[in-house]
């Protein structure tokens, strides 16, 4: 037996079976399966912009990977009437540049630093035609000195044509949105917007003072702007954290470079030769 008490609820001699809901979270593509006309990033017609938080000559992953996958993406394309713009962090303070790339390496305008990106995008890189048919564009920002990071002035979503919103790409969505200044979310903005994830800043925070509040912190704050301003996410590697269960997949977007395999059959080859039994690093002596 059992009684309906003043608050609903029901009292007897029955057990509770406790259900565990699994989190929702996307499935591949099937092979075969029709691609949502706005999502298409296959399609050269479309205009996508690829917002990043670093710029070459500074040699960090969000500055390269998303150079090399806006110039990969930008292979027929033009004749296809679509385009890639991909939007680079213009450090105005000479001081901000010295910190950042360097002593020798500072430029008095966006365009003395763009023709640095193309000259090596052109020789470093070998890619001679994406050099030429890239769209830079640039948006102000500053050095957060004690975090050794860069983030934007002003909106950077009124720098963008409305008529060039099909999809962005946001590299690291969730550091170009801590500081974001007032303005339209990129979710309206664009028709379609993907969020790649580079970095474990929940890890970083861990080891910053008061950690104990830090940390925490900074998780729900990269799972908040991830959440809000992505359509979909996708994490290098599954050791990063869940942002949005239902929005995030695990892929390699970022590939091999071939300079990285030359790197290796050269240090292979000798590692086999005579020089290999004293090679400071990977020598059986190191």
């Amino acid at each position: 037996a059992f009684n309906d008490t003043s608050e609903g609820v029901l009292v007897g001699d029955f057990e509770t079976e406790q259900i565990t809901i699994a989190p929702i979270s996307p499935r591949p593509v099937r092979p075969g399966e029709p691609v949502v006309p706005d999502t298409d990033i296959g399609d050269k017609s479309k205009r996508i912009w690829i917002v990043t938080t670093a710029s070459l000559p500074w040699m960090t992953g969000t500055a390269v990977n998303p150079l090399l996958r806006a110039a990969y993406m930008t292979v027929g394309r033009s004749t296809a009437g679509g385009s890639v713009t991909l939007m680079l962090p213009w450090l105005e303070r000479p001081s901000d540049q010295e910190r950042v790339y360097g002593q020798d390496r500072r430029f008095e305008t966006p365009e003395e630093q763009e023709e640095y990106v193309r000259t090596w995008l052109r020789d470093t890189a070998n890619m001679k035609q994406a050099s030429e048919e890239l769209k830079i564009r640039w948006y102000r920002a500053w050095q957060n000195v004690a975090e050794n990071s860069v983030y934007s002035m002003g909106d950077i979503t009124a720098l963008v044509p409305a008529d060039e919103v099909d999809i962005c790409v946001l590299e690291e969505p969730e550091h170009l949105n801590w500081y974001r200044a007032p303005g339209e979310s990129w979710t309206n903005k664009f028709k379609h917007v993907v969020g790649i994830v580079h970095t474990n800043y929940f890890v970083y925070a861990q080891d910053q003072p008061a950690a104990l509040i830090r940390a925490p912190a900074m998780r729900l704050l990269c799972s908040w702007m991830c959440r809000a301003h992505c359509h979909r996410l996708v994490k290098l590697s599954g050791t990063l954290d869940v942002f949005a269960a239902e929005k995030e997949l695990v892929e390699n977007v970022h590939g091999v470079r071939g300079a990285f395999l030359d790197a290796g059959k050269q240090l292979s080859t000798t590692l086999k030769s005579v020089d290999g039994k004293t090679h400071p690093i990977f020598g059986p002596e190191a």
